[in-house]
Formats: C-alpha cells, sequence, structure tokens
C-alpha cells in the first residue's frame, strides 16, 4: 500500500505528459527530456515495483487502467486535509472519490489499494496516535466516535478502510477488524511516505517543471519538499527497533576500560537528528560495567544544517546529562566542520564518529584538482568493475542526470575527504542499501524498499547496494573493521548496514 504512495503522484504526472512507456525496460531517459534525472528515477521505481517487469501480464494491468490515476489530484487533497484536522476543505476530493468507491470492485486490487492508501493511511496513522487502541487483541475493536474526522471527510475515510476488510459494524459504530488491528499496528510505516508529501504534491514540477519548486528552501534552510518533524519521528523509530542494539555491540567496546588512553573521549555525530544516537549510545555505554567511566566525561558533539532538527538535538542534549555541543555542518565538508570544532578545542581527527542515514544524503561535490590528479594517476576504481545502469538513476536538484557511475565516484571522493579524521577511532555509519531492480520487484508489497528508494531518488539522495558501498570503502583508502548486516533475515535482502570504517596508513592515499 504504501508503494501507491511513493509512485502514484508520479504516474498521474507521467500521464499527463504522455510519457508513459509500455514498453518494459529501464532505459535511461533521453537526455533532451526536461529533467531527465527524475523521469529516470520515475521510471525505476516502476520497474522496481514489478510494473515493467516483461512477460508478465499480471504486472502491467495498470497500463490498461491509467484512466483511475485521474483521482490523485484529488486524493493528495484528500490526505492533506485528513492530516491537517481540516476535512471541511476535502470536499472537493471526496465528492470525486464517492464516484470512485462504488466502482471500487471494478478496480484491480493493486490500483485500488494504491490508490485508496492516500484515505486510509493519515486516518491509521490518527488513529494510532491517538493512543485509543488497547494492546493487540484478535477481536475486533469499536473505534471511539471522535477518532473519524467529521462530515464527508469521516465518511469517506470509514468507507475506504470497510473496502479494505480493516472496518467492519454498522456506521454508527464501526469496529476494526483483526486486520484492521494488524494495520494500525504497523500504522509507523505510512509516516515516512506521508513526510513526503508536500513534495508528492508537486511532482509534476518535480518531473517536467521548475524542480526548484518541488524542493525548495526557505530563507533560513528549511526544507519545503518534506515535514521534517515527521520524518525525524519516523527515523528515530527505525533506530530504536532495528539500529540501536547493533550500533551499541559495535560501539560500546571502543570504550571499555581495557583499552586504556585509546577509549575515545569524543562522539561526533554528523546529521545528528534529534540527536537520538547520541543519547542512546551514551546510556548503553554507561550501562556496561567495562564501559560505564568512560561516560562520565564524555562530550557529545551534534552536527545538523537542518533548523528543525537542529532544534530537536537541542531539545534532548540539554536533558542528557552529559557535557555536549551543537553546531551547523553538512557531512560533504568534513574540513568545514573540523574547522569549527577546533574553534572550541575540540579535534575533529580525536573523534568516535557515527551517523545513521546520512552518507547517502550527501551533497555531490565536483573532484577537485588534486581529487582528479589522484584518480588519474591511481585509477578511480583501482582495477574493480564499475558502476552501471542497474546500480541506479540519480538526479541533481536541478533535474538533471546522474548515472550510477558518476554516484560511485563522487562516494569514492566523499571517503576520501573524510580519511584523515578516521585514522583513530573511524566512523560507525548505519546507512540503507538500494536493491537491483529484480531484487526489489520481487519484494513488491513486501518491503519498504521501492517506497525508499523512490523518495530518496525523487529529492536527489543517493543510495547504492551494499556491493557498490563496500567497494568504494576500500578505493577510497579505508577498510572495514567491523561490519554487521541489518535486514537479510526477514527479505533474504541487505537493507542496510553498521559499518566501522577506519583509514588505511597507505603512502597511495596521501597519509
Amino acid at each position: 500500500m504504501a508503494e501507491g504512495l511513493a509512485i502514484a503522484p508520479a504516474i498521474d504526472s507521467l500521464i499527463r505528459h504522455d510519457a508513459v512507456v509500455a514498453r518494459a525496460d529501464t532505459d535511461v531517459p533521453s537526455a533532451s527530456s526536461r529533467n531527465p534525472g527524475f523521469v529516470g528515477v520515475a521510471r525505476r521505481a516502476l520497474a522496481q515495483q514489478g510494473r515493467l517487469t516483461p512477460g508478465d501480464a499480471a504486472n502491467h494491468d495498470w497500463l490498461r487502467r491509467l484512466d483511475d490515476y485521474r483521482h490523485v489530484p484529488a486524493l493528495l487533497d484528500l490526505c492533506h486535509a485528513l492530516l491537517a484536522g481540516e476535512p471541511g476543505n476535502a470536499q472537493r476530493a471526496t465528492a470525486l472519490l464517492l464516484r470512485a468507491w462504488r466502482v471500487a470492485s471494478d478496480f484491480p486490487d493493486r490500483i485500488a489499494t494504491e490508490l485508496l492508501a492516500f484515505v486510509a493511511a493519515p486516518t491509521l496513522l490518527t488513529l494510532a496516535d491517538s493512543g485509543c487502541l488497547p494492546p493487540f487483541r484478535p477481536e475486533s475493536f469499536p473505534l471511539p466516535a471522535d477518532v473519524w474526522p467529521v462530515g464527508a471527510a469521516g465518511r469517506h475515510a470509514q468507507a475506504a478502510l470497510r473496502w479494505l476488510g480493516w472496518v467492519d459494524g454498522p456506521a454508527a459504530a464501526p469496529q476494526l477488524t483483526t486486520e484492521g488491528r494488524m494495520a494500525a499496528a504497523f500504522s509507523g510505516q505510512f509516516r515516512y511516505p506521508l513526510s513526503y508529501l508536500p513534495m508528492l504534491t508537486r511532482m509534476d514540477s518535480l518531473l517536467f517543471g521548475d524542480p526548484g519548486i518541488a524542493l525548495a528552501r526557505s530563507g533560513d534552510a528549511t526544507e519545503r519538499h518534506l515535514d521534517r518533524a515527521a520524518d525525524i519521528r519516523f527515523s528515530t523509530e527505525v533506530f530504536q527497533r532495528s539500529c540501536a542494539p547493533v550500533l551499541s555491540a559495535m560501539a560500546v567496546p571502543l570504550f571499555h576500560r581495557s583499552r586504556g588512553d585509546s577509549r575515545p573521549r569524543v562522539v561526533v555525530d554528523v546529521g545528528c537528528g534529534e540527536a537520538t544516537l547520541l543519547v542512546s549510545l551514551l546510556r548503553a555505554i554507561a550501562g556496561d560495567p567495562a564501559s560505564a567511566d568512560a561516560a562520565e566525561n564524555l562530550l557529545l558533539v551534534g552536527v545538523e544544517n537542518n533548523p528543525v532538527a537542529e532544534q530537536a538535538a537541542k531539545r534532548t542534549l540539554a536533558t542528557c546529562g552529559a557535557k555536549h555541543v551543537l553546531i551547523r555542518g553538512d557531512i560533504s565538508y568534513p574540513d568545514a566542520i573540523a574547522a569549527r570544532l577546533a574553534v572550541d578545542g575540540i579535534d575533529f581527527a580525536d573523534a568516535l564518529h557515527v551517523n545513521k542515514s546520512v552518507i547517502h544524503d550527501r551533497e555531490l561535490v565536483d573532484a577537485s584538482p588534486s581529487e582528479a590528479a589522484h584518480a588519474e594517476r591511481h585509477g578511480a576504481r583501482a582495477g574493480l568493475p564499475g558502476a552501471n545502469a542497474g546500480d541506479g538513476i540519480f538526479a541533481r536538484p536541478d533535474g538533471s542526470l546522474v548515472d550510477a557511475s558518476a554516484a560511485q565516484d563522487d562516494l569514492v571522493r566523499f571517503f576520501r575527504r573524510w580519511r584523515p579524521y578516521l585514522l583513530r577511532h573511524g566512523m560507525i555509519a548505519l546507512e540503507p542499501h538500494a536493491l537491483t531492480v529484480d531484487a526489489a520487484a520481487a519484494l513488491s508489497g513486501r518491503s519498504m524498499t521501492a517506497v525508499m528508494e523512490a523518495l530518496h531518488g525523487f529529492s536527489g539522495q543517493y543510495l547504492v547496494t551494499l556491493d557498490r558501498f563496500t567497494e568504494a570503502i576500500g578505493i577510497s583508502g579505508l577498510r572495514l573493521a567491523a561490519q554487521r548486516l541489518i535486514g537479510s533475515e526477514l527479505t533474504g535482502h541487505v537493507h542496510m548496514s553498521c559499518s566501522h570504517l577506519v583509514a588505511k596508513r597507505d603512502s597511495r592515499h596521501g597519509l
């Protein structure tokens, strides 16, 4: 269902510009396209959802039902209204949707479910966040009347959940079914695509107009394409559920008393969000008898370039009980962060660096003359096979195309810029990874991978596969001191890694 939230607005835009290609391929769009990078991201997303798989007629039903996507603008209006608690603004949308729901049985199940997600997702999130749900029980659960939006929007939200089989009972006393309770329990997955609702609403500008309209920032660098507070909440939930134990198991031994003076005294998180990772690690260190004394004088350094996240981090760090510093900075430019911290007497190279889901959100930085000379002298890939179109299609914020090889080269340069600061304690990076088209298509409907890749791609981020990530580490003069893979036990594919990177002492790399 979440896949519909991420891709239906792009399908609607492609239809409006007569750019839906029925043939089953994933070719890079023509460079003559207005915004070939973002159009390429959309095409790849369709392929990753199994919609362009050759020879499978069932996957091409959506091509025969393109007219159904005409409801997407109205659905986006309704979704905004439900999230904002202003259902009165959704009258135009609900009037159109009444007709759609009356013939819903004629929809292919996948299309109907995807379109109804724009109503079901905000309704379930409101329900889950209301705190009215008791611990899960298999029987139906009566819903408080004040959970539903008032008026037509509430009636249509209830109708959507009934069609999905998530609500039954009389209209005056609706109940969540067992399936509905389960959906509500997992409704947090909707928080991620819904946080990008401002960008999804402007998808036509992103693909075929001025991308700046969709991706613009305000004067203080606050994004307009993203509800950053909702995104931070989702990221925190993922970290606490899936990442915190893995990170702690890798990082805490670095602070054990047996390491003596080699223990880190400073932990720096660039792109710290609300600083949950920093505080979680502090508590893990303090809670281990072998490292508890290290927590007493540990300095936590949060680095952020987003005003919303910066304010959230300030609140978190103020109550953590540890020494802390919070500054502005961008992970793409470690030298600038080092210079800023040096003013406060903090040695950036003498810190343990940690981060989550930030490396792929870096700015693409053109090679400097010295970097270009180094690549020419030693070879950008050191004899390893280069990235290809199957590894991804990316876009710069202006919509221009970035092929996989260029993104890979930039990742190598990124790691090289960080290398001087990773000689002593290194960097522990939690990083999500892309999947190949075939691997993602096989998981369609059972994984958030295609959703994540599409939204990252549309917002100018650069996810790579685990293989390419590991390749870039080695080429750049770093090595893996440790690595744990996250997600493979559920799907058979790696969705995230936790990697401890340290610099090699190698004259070839200048150190």
